[in-house]
């Protein structure tokens, strides 16, 4: 089968087409045709060789974890999906591939209304959101909370998840995103790329890091109310005015498909809308064009690829 990887670490223009086997269905495991995937930020980090200092990886290598498609095979202790469901799931990787190898507890069969380039919008993005919202802030106490990097799929998420729990959500973003401001119903909006915005936010209970400008976060710190919380998906830094500090790590929820399922119930009655930034077909220069726009600021949504 047809797959886009590398075969050593290192820039972008590493990614080539590779021919290798269709994998199996070892314990656990769903084989899916891909119709669908997304990229991610972390697939930057897996294709430079930069988390090989956390994690063991191999070449050749295929990224990718946001896959959606059609179950062809599976394991006989597979139980919950049957072969034709259409389901969208986290590969962990492999996902850049024409078939790819998911395991069944990530993974989720995709309503009939839903297509297959919005569930495979979902995986990362969208389990990462329902992690902060539903297991590391499950018994935080807030009101108000302003989302730094709301712009980002995470941010545009967990925005429409705390929303539907009645919080009050303000954001900061780039002021080329501002329509944001009345697509996600925010209270107040702020601008990091027009710096005089941001002294006329409020206090917030809550405040959410996604940016990897993680500099910012001290600044935004004034904008903290009195015990307030701070999470930050991107590493964080000693503030001494939170009375909680939260260096989330997704690693240490478990909720995969309980967060898909949920998130695509939401798409499927219109509760969760999540912008698609651009659709491409499965060749080299169209991945790698969109990997780049990953690397900057660019249009919010998900960068999907179609087979």
């Amino acid at each position: 089968m047809k797959a886009i990887g590398i075969e050593k670490f290192g820039t972008l223009n590493n990614l080539k087409i590779l021919e290798i086997p269709e994998p199996t269905p070892t314990k656990g495991r769903l084989i899916v045709a891909v119709q669908a995937f997304s990229l991610n930020p972390y697939d930057l980090k897996i294709i430079d060789g930069s988390q090989l200092a956390v994690r063991p990886l191999s070449l050749p290598l295929i990224p990718g974890s946001d896959v959606a498609g059609i179950v062809i095979d599976k394991d006989s202790s597979v139980t919950d999906f049957n072969i034709g469901d259409r389901v969208v799931g986290r590969s962990n990787l492999g996902g850049y591939a024409e078939i790819a190898s998911v395991p069944h507890l990530r993974a989720a069969k995709i309503p009939d209304n839903v297509s297959f380039e919005t569930a495979a919008s979902i995986p990362n993005a969208g389990v990462t959101a329902f992690d902060i919202v539903n297991g590391a802030l499950s018994k935080a106490k807030f009101n108000s909370v302003l989302i730094n990097g709301v712009s980002g799929a995470v941010g545009i998420i967990a925005a429409q998840l705390l929303r539907e729990n009645g919080k009050l959500v303000s954001g900061v973003l780039h002021s080329t995103n501002k329509h944001l401001q009345s697509d996600l119903n925010l209270s107040e909006t702020a601008f990091y790329d027009i710096p005089q915005s941001l002294d006329k936010l409020g206090k917030f209970d809550l405040i959410i890091n996604t940016a990897p400008d993680t500099n910012k976060i001290n600044y935004l710190n004034t904008h903290l109310s009195l015990n307030g919380t701070i999470l930050s998906t991107t590493g964080i830094s000693q503030l001494s005015s939170a009375t909680e500090l939260i260096d989330f790590d997704d690693t240490k929820y478990k909720m995969n498909r309980q967060a898909l399922e949920s998130l695509l119930s939401m798409i499927s009655n219109n509760r969760l809308k999540i912008p698609i930034a651009n659709q491409s077909s499965f060749n080299v220069l169209s991945v790698i064009n969109d990997l780049k726009q990953l690397e900057v600021a660019h249009k919010p949504g998900k960068f999907i690829v179609t087979i």
